[in-house]
């Protein structure tokens, strides 16, 4: 063999070694998901991920990227692991551990907030909705990001709300798009989105989101959550629907009815300073829209005292509102804008232009601001906290109760009285008897 080969030879192996050494813990490329985290809560939360084939896998956690506790997972793909025993209000960072080393070198970005344990703390959220898109046809891919980027940069949220159509069910690389376009945000934010009527099923968005589903047999994809004074909650119910497909989704009689009357009339939710409620199909009838979900849901919103109502369905941004509740869509997330859309006497404002919505929630106020990619607030609406937040359903529970105990005042005032009457009674019998034996043995 040559010297030159030789040397070439040397030259390459040692390459190799270096890079072997230097680029060990860089296995990003073996990620096919990006992490996300799921239903955080004050004492746990939930990282999911996917392999691109099954790999043994170790979690580490902790105050610092220092971690310091470890989770052993098992072989596979698909990827969910629960981290239990956490403090409210803390951050911490989390990352893979793989053949011995972290997976993701940029150890400050993997992070989660936990959230706060009592009513008084301020939080803040974000919704978005209409991302679905196709490839790189109407710039879908940068309006995305830029709407994400823009939500990271201007607003770095509690959580997200989705209200709508993440992608298309047609595009089968919808799923992993959708991820990979939102990954600087889920990986530190928890998303709760609702379905659109582009999405999938919803056995899908059960396998590729963590969510607080309730086990019971045959009910929809719905569910609630909380965040400091803000209890929320999702339906579904899809937009563009014939009558028909209203009546069964959320008439009554129906399991998502039941479980939205029990949700809203719960102990749990009445302590709780604001409700918001999130689905795709706008709560008032824009253009075309059939009136059937005004009037199968209004009523049961206003009267247990809603706050806020979060809709998608169009590509832009609208806010509605009637009586106390106030109602936007929100569609600007990265799919084709639409032109604003002809509202009727139901809009007070609309807008076509990409955007997100930010929240900010404390103990009185709850404050909305529409957020373009530029970081321009263009649209403020303020919603100050009942002082006594009650549901129709309470209030008529305490009438009933307030009922019963004056029934119950005038029984016990009737049980009183009636040992005296009988004992005045009884005197005038003896009298009485005693009278008439008198006068006979004077006879």
């Amino acid at each position: 063999m040559k010297t030159g080969t030789v040397k070439r030879f040397f030259i390459m192996l040692l390459i190799c070694f270096v890079r072997s050494v230097c680029f060990a813990h860089d296995n990003t490329e073996l990620v096919d998901r990006p992490c996300i985290v799921q239903s955080v809560t004050e004492s746990s939360a939930i990282v999911k991920w996917k392999w691109i084939k099954p790999l043994p896998c170790r979690l580490i956690y902790g105050t610092s990227v220092e971690y310091g506790d470890t989770i052993d997972g098992k072989l596979g793909i698909e990827m969910d692991v629960l981290i239990s025993g956490l403090e409210p209000s803390t951050v911490y960072y989390y990352n893979l551990m793989l053949y011995g080393a972290p997976v993701f070198p940029d150890k400050e970005e993997y992070r989660f907030l936990t959230s706060p344990s009592g009513l008084q703390d301020t939080v803040v959220f974000a919704a978005i909705g209409e991302t679905r898109g196709g490839g790189e046809k109407y710039n879908y891919e940068a309006d995305h990001r830029n709407v994400i980027e823009s939500i990271v940069r201007y607003s770095n949220p509690n959580l997200l709300i989705h209200t709508g159509n993440l992608g298309d069910k047609d595009d089968e690389e919808g799923w992993r798009r959708f991820f990979f376009g939102e990954r600087n945000l889920l990986r530190h934010c928890p998303i709760y989105p609702v379905r659109g009527d582009n999405d999938w099923g919803a056995g899908e968005f059960r396998s590729n989101f963590a969510l607080p589903v309730p086990e019971t047999p045959g009910l929809p994809l719905c569910y609630s959550f909380t965040l400091g004074p803000v209890y929320f909650i999702n339906l579904d119910i899809s937009c563009a629907q014939p009558d028909n497909y209203y009546r069964e989704a959320i008439g009554p009689g129906t399991l998502q009815h039941k479980w939205l009357t029990g949700e809203l009339r719960s102990q749990k939710r009445a302590g709780y300073r604001f409700t918001v409620v999130t689905f795709q199909s706008p709560l008032f009838p824009l253009q075309q829209d059939s009136r059937s979900l005004t009037e199968l849901l209004f009523p049961l919103l206003e009267q247990n005292r809603v706050d806020l109502v979060l809709n998608g369905g169009y590509r832009e941004f609208i806010y509605m509102s009637r009586n106390s509740i106030h109602c936007f869509v929100t569609g600007g997330g990265g799919a084709v804008l639409e032109k604003a859309a002809d509202t009727g006497d139901n809009a007070k404002y609309s807008r076509s232009v990409f955007h997100h919505l930010r929240f900010k929630a404390g103990f009185d106020q709850l404050s909305v601001e529409a957020v373009d990619t530029t970081g321009e607030v263009f649209f403020t609406q303020t919603i100050s906290a009942l002082k006594e937040k009650q549901s129709q359903h309470q209030i008529e529970k305490q009438s009933q109760e307030q009922k019963e105990l004056k029934s119950a005042v005038r029984e016990t005032s009737s049980e009183k009285k009636f040992p005296r009457t009988v004992a005045i009674a009884a005197g005038f019998f003896v009298i009485l008897v005693s009278s008439l034996f008198i006068s006979k043995r004077r006879k």
